[in-house]
């Protein structure tokens, strides 16, 4: 499950596809492209550029307890989810998206595919750390289809659901 096309609200198609060491140069170039706003959101601090070191954490999964996916639209990168595994069947998750292709279904669609692919590789259950304000990500995951849960933590909301049937 790591590769697929999906068709956006818009009509566009997307590619989506496991992350490799050589999209390095397309994420400095997409995380550049990105507003201050959509930075912060996803990182909880505006950190324009990203170091070597960033580039490599970010590109560099395993592909089993470590899992990204890119969204490439006409060969540019718009989007990026991943997971990072936890150790207990559950593994943390996260999103980015190009502003101009929010809200568009992206979000909801790299989500389903990473808890398919996370599901093949033993995960049952993803968390996510969400600031407040971030109400578009929070409707990602309500509207996700899986149970959802939010408590709320320090300053951030804790977003908690299996990926699993549990009928």
């Amino acid at each position: 499950m790591l590769e697929a096309d999906v068709v956006l609200r818009n009509g566009r198609q997307v590619h989506l596809r496991a992350i490799s060491p050589a999209d390095g140069a397309a994420l400095r170039v997409f995380h550049a492209s990105l507003s201050d706003h959509t930075v912060y959101l996803r990182f909880f601090t505006t950190k324009r550029t990203l170091s070597d070191a960033d580039v490599e954490y970010f590109t560099g999964v395993d592909h089993h307890d470590r899992v990204a996916l890119v969204a490439l639209a006409d060969s540019t990168l718009i989007g990026v989810c991943r997971y990072d595994s936890l150790g207990t069947g559950s593994a943390e998750v996260a999103f980015v998206i190009r502003d101009d292709m929010q809200g568009l279904g992206l979000g909801s669609l790299m989500l389903q595919q990473l808890a398919a692919a996370a599901r093949e590789r033993g995960v049952t259950r993803f968390i996510a750390e969400v600031l407040p304000e971030n109400i578009a990500m929070l409707a990602t995951f309500a509207s996700s289809g899986f149970d959802v849960t939010q408590r709320r933590e320090r300053e951030d909301i804790v977003v908690e659901f299996s990926i699993v049937d549990e009928s």
